[in-house]
């Protein structure tokens, strides 16, 4: 008597669990049945077995994937498998100089893509480009694999500066240049300038090849 019970209770329950199932079937039947298209893939019982089939497991992709945005599942492996960020191997940097106008605030970054504003204006009309290469000598030793760091961008792009042909030819015309430091190096990605030194390059969202604007402030 006690196995008959429990027998017809599981019975009772696993019919229970079927009522969402036989509530869906039909709907996704009357949807189905809309288009002469999809009424053709339900017309033999086996095409409508595996339409529903497929649709089941695109119905579960979906509520699977949604549920790992919204962070209530998480992805096999999580935890396991670390992203790490690839450390940037190459930039493209354009430079130009910008004087600083009489009403110009220093700590302004929206000056400088104005050719020419109260605030100031660019000195070049033609930028210097430099294609900047980072080898392992080059990665900050307290985690090579994020690569170099801002800090060593700026000092670069000062370096590259103070040693190219344009300064020692205009040089005599325009002695503030040699005053220049790394203080005065701005450099932007995006149009966002990127400000803390210490930081590595990638954790900043700069990959390899892209490209960076800086502006000498003076």
């Amino acid at each position: 008597m006690m196995d008959q019970f429990v027998l017809q209770e599981t019975i009772g329950f696993a019919k229970k669990l079927l009522i969402p199932f036989t509530i869906l079937n039909h709907n996704l039947l009357i949807l189905l049945n809309y288009t002469s298209l999809t009424k053709s893939l339900i017309s033999h019982p086996a095409s409508r077995f595996i339409t529903i089939s497929l649709l089941y497991c695109l119905i579960f992709i979906l509520v699977h994937a949604l549920l790992i945005k919204l962070g209530v599942l998480y992805e096999i492996g999580h935890g396991i498998f670390i992203d790490t960020p690839v450390h940037c191997a190459h930039l493209y940097v354009s430079l130009n100089i910008f004087q600083n106008g009489k009403n110009s605030k220093k700590d302004d970054p929206i000056k400088f893509y104005d050719k020419k504003t109260e605030n100031g204006k660019l000195l070049l009309k033609k930028t210097l480009n430099y294609h900047i290469e980072f080898g392992p000598t080059d990665y900050d030793p307290r985690n090579p694999e994020y690569g170099t760091t801002l800090k060593f961008l700026r000092n670069k792009v000062l370096e590259l500066f103070i040693n190219s042909n344009f300064l020692k030819q205009n040089l005599n015309d325009n002695p503030e240049f040699g005053k220049i430091d790394v203080n005065n190096i701005r450099l932007f990605h995006k149009k966002k300038e990127l400000l803390n030194d210490d930081e590595f390059l990638c954790l900043l969202g700069v990959e390899t090849g892209h490209g960076i604007d800086c502006f000498i402030d003076i």
